[in-house]
């Protein structure tokens, strides 16, 4: 173009220079804003001191090490934002609290958000300390619903030397969701809570070990309140896990609960409480194999689930078997459970319960026990029948089946309606069964004790778990360790909670009247022995042998005693009863001692017409005579 020749549009050359210089220009400042924008957030403040449980108030320094950070903060548990406090100077906090605070950068993401909780406590709690580990919660004047979870912080203090101080050293605080929990006892005033652990955001579980126990993101807070021994739930529970059972894990513990972020006082006592395990899915709860979405064909879909017969809601996923039975899936959970997983198990039962209403019921490898885990419906039974649980067929009953395995009726929950503390259902007495009882029993195993072997192994098992677990000397003892640990604490827990002497659903007629923790203990031991003795008597005594098994002398005579019953042994350890109920014919009965001459296993039942009793077992082996010492040889000069 010539020189002086205007462009079209009448715009000079320079012009257009200076344009497109611009919009490079601004193109570049685009760039580093979205630059700056997608560089990562800052860390979160440091504060100085750190949450925990003080005596006076506390100088609270937030610090960032970003030079052009600002640190907003909230003190009422909302998250901070630019919208809330800025700091600029340490904050004075007079009452408990809960800090969360971030750092926020120009042109760059916030910061994640830090939080600590301060417990202040009043003067009357300055020396306050327990045998037992403390517990505080704090919710900030948040009221707590049922099963819908809101924000709170845990603190957790454990004993050191015996003794658990509320101004001593925290081993656990955090951020947790908690939930009202509980059914029929939502009636009391001490209400149980669900906890969830969380990270400070909220969004994430955060696994963290309690008071020793392995780490989990859920536990219960269980609140004894009918039951004024406080133990019945935990001597189930102990006695579960000996009879070798995954039971859930549990602590005695003292809570406070602050509900209005002030001062923590006496008032905030809120007795004593079981830390407890919820029942789920991993490696140190029920172990079973994690199921996915993808998991919709075999072996895949055969497992892991965690199953209830409970009272059930929709989450619950409920469905009926063809014996009546509605069951709940618990896990997976509802919102992870695939409609053909949920077909999968329904399908199961169906085939299961087929088989165990069908004639071939009792075959070995097809009937029932190709479909359960024999044992473990044994033991649930009895974990039953010995305290007597009112609900232990029809409520809180739960189940698992692993990837490729036999259904496992375990393990146990929710056992205070037992050991006599009911008066329904005959609850109060020492007597009766409910496993044959059509409105408690579970028609599993009313159908299962119809097998003459199945029936068997069941007396067999309470001949083993009475001569040890079962002992009224062990469950006494127990009983009385229990006491012990608990002295100190219950006189403050029935100070806050006045219940002695007075009725509180369902205690049973002989307990209420009760006016001292020693009294209802005693009606706890009474019950022990009168149930146990009724026991006894429902079968025929195992054989007595007047050696244990072990090393013997020549001339030893086996002894075998049995009431007034004919007792049948054998010598090689085989059964004296055969399969179906029939007289082993390598059986012989006892009539007068028998002379042992050499190593024995010595089986032995009491039979009365085509009832047996449980076995007595012992090995004999003949004492080795003594090999004379050699005469050493005299040394010769």
């Amino acid at each position: 173009m010539p020189m002086g020749v205007m462009p079209t549009g009448g715009m000079s050359i320079v012009t257009h220079f200076f344009k497109a210089v611009c919009l490079c220009l601004a193109a570049s400042a685009g760039l580093a804003a979205t630059a700056a924008l997608t560089q990562s957030p800052p860390s979160p403040p440091a504060f100085k001191p750190i949450g925990g449980v003080y005596t006076q108030a506390v100088q609270l320094i937030l610090s960032t090490t970003e030079p052009e950070g600002e640190i907003y903060y909230t003190l009422d548990g909302r998250e901070p934002g630019t919208n809330s406090l800025l700091y600029r100077a340490p904050i004075t906090l007079n009452s408990s609290v809960c800090v969360r605070a971030r750092v926020i950068c120009p042109n760059r993401p916030p910061g994640e958000i830090a939080g600590q909780p301060y417990t202040l406590l009043a003067g009357e709690l300055a020396d306050f300390s327990s045998n037992l580990p403390l517990l505080i919660l704090n919710t900030y004047g948040v009221e707590l619903v049922d099963d819908q979870k809101r924000p709170a912080y845990l603190t957790v203090i454990g004993t050191n030397n015996g003794r658990a101080r509320l101004a001593g050293p925290v081993e656990f605080q955090g951020r947790a969701g908690v939930e009202l929990r509980g059914s029929s006892s939502s009636q009391f005033p001490k209400r149980s809570l669900g906890l969830s652990l969380v990270e400070e955001s909220g969004a994430h579980e955060h696994k963290a070990s309690l008071l020793g126990m392995p780490a989990d993101s859920d536990w219960v807070l269980y609140a004894p309140y009918s039951d004024k021994s406080f133990m019945r739930d935990v001597l189930a529970y102990d006695l579960w896990e000996e009879m070798g059972h995954y039971s859930v894990r549990r602590r005695f513990v003292e809570l406070f609960w602050d509900a209005d972020g002030r001062r923590l006082s006496r008032k905030d006592y809120a007795g004593i409480y079981v830390l407890l395990e919820k029942i789920k899915q991993g490696k140190h709860r029920v172990n079973i194999a994690k199921l996915g979405p993808d998991d919709i064909a075999e072996p895949e879909v055969s497992g892991g689930y965690i199953l209830k017969r409970d009272r059930m809601d929709a989450n619950d996923n409920p469905f009926h078997t063809t014996m009546g039975i509605e069951l709940g899936i618990e896990y997976p959970k509802a919102k992870n459970l695939v409609p053909a997983q949920r077909k999968w198990v329904a399908n199961w039962f169906r085939q299961f319960e087929s088989v165990l209403r069908s004639d071939r019921f009792r075959d070995t490898e097809t009937g029932y026990a190709s479909y359960i885990d024999v044992p473990t419906f044994i033991d649930y039974y009895w974990i039953v029948e010995m305290p007597k649980t009112i609900d232990g067929y029809t409520l809180s009953v739960f189940m698992h089946k692993d990837r490729l395995g036999k259904l496992k009726l375990s393990p146990i929950w929710d056992r205070n309606l037992s050991f006599g503390n009911a008066n329904y259902q005959d609850g109060e007495s020492p007597s009766g069964w409910y496993s044959g009882s059509p409105g408690g029993g579970l028609p599993w195993l009313r159908r299962l004790m119809e097998d003459p072997d199945f029936d068997q192994a069941r007396i067999d098992r309470w001949g083993i778990l009475r001569r040890n677990l079962f002992a009224p000397s062990n469950l006494l003892a127990r009983v009385d360790a229990y006491a012990a640990l608990l002295d100190e604490a219950q006189a403050r827990d029935f100070a806050r909670w006045p219940r002695l002497g007075i009725f509180v659903w369902p205690n049973a007629a002989a307990d209420w009247p009760n006016t001292t923790f020693e009294g209802t203990l005693q009606f706890l031991k009474n019950f022990i022995k009168r149930r146990i003795r009724w026991l006894d008597r429902q079968f025929l005594p195992a054989p007595v042998f007047n050696q244990n098994g072990g090393t013997f002398t020549n001339g030893f005579a086996l002894e075998i005693s049995a009431q007034t019953n004919k007792v049948f042994y054998t010598l090689d350890g085989q059964d004296p009863r055969q399969q179906g109920g029939g007289l082993n014919p390598a059986a012989m009965e006892y009539n007068a001692p028998i002379p042992l001459a050499s190593s024995a296993t010595v089986f032995a039942r009491a039979r009365r017409g085509n009832t047996w009793g449980p076995p007595t077992t012992a090995t004999f082996i003949p004492e080795k005579p003594a090999v004379p010492k050699s005469k050493s040889k005299r040394n010769s000069r």
